[in-house]
């Protein structure tokens, strides 16, 4: 669920921002999101063909960490290509930790509760997605500013954070493959 907090809320809050704070229309800031999709397209492409999962999960989680952090240093004034890396940044989780926990899921399910399984997954997905959605009304309630798409940025690196205890604390006991 964390990690489709981080997702979401950087997708819906930096997509806002773009059109409110950066002033781009809303083709221009759709555009500015390619790079994010072809991230996590290309990084899904790359590493979906392997089994393993704590890599992508630790992987991912530190990408969310980073597109946190990179949130809190964009402004008005970002130049486009710059925003366009922070989009890759944040694409790369989406790919990683989006693959590798559907990977877990059909690794880990009893084959006979895999479809109760998968909907839990969906549950997590749609949860982690309603939360941004409240996240982006409290720190957007005034307006995409700038002050509060870094006030997000602090969010998300509490939600990456705690998504990097989760993940290592998993690894150490074994929960994951």
């Amino acid at each position: 669920m964390l990690a489709y907090v981080g997702a979401y809320s950087f997708l819906y809050g930096f997509t806002q921002w773009l059109e409110e704070s950066r002033g781009l229309n809303a083709s221009s800031a759709g555009l500015l999101l390619l790079p994010l999709s072809l991230a996590a397209v290309l990084v899904t492409a790359a590493t979906g063909r392997s089994a393993l999962i704590r890599g992508k999960l630790l992987a991912g989680c530190l990408f969310l960490v980073m597109a946190a952090a990179a949130q809190l240093l964009v402004g008005p004034s970002t130049p486009i290509w710059l925003l366009a890396v922070v989009g890759v940044i944040a694409g790369v989780p989406q790919g990683l930790n989006n693959l590798a926990n559907q990977t877990a899921l059909y690794q880990q399910a009893d084959p006979a509760r895999i479809g109760s399984s998968a909907g839990l997954l969906r549950t997590c997905v749609y949860v982690g997605a309603l939360i941004s959605a409240a996240a982006n009304a409290h720190f957007f309630q005034h307006g995409a500013t700038t002050a509060g798409l870094h006030a997000m940025g602090i969010f998300l690196l509490v939600v990456s954070g705690l998504l990097v205890l989760v993940v290592v604390g998993s690894i150490e006991h074994g929960w994951t493959a």
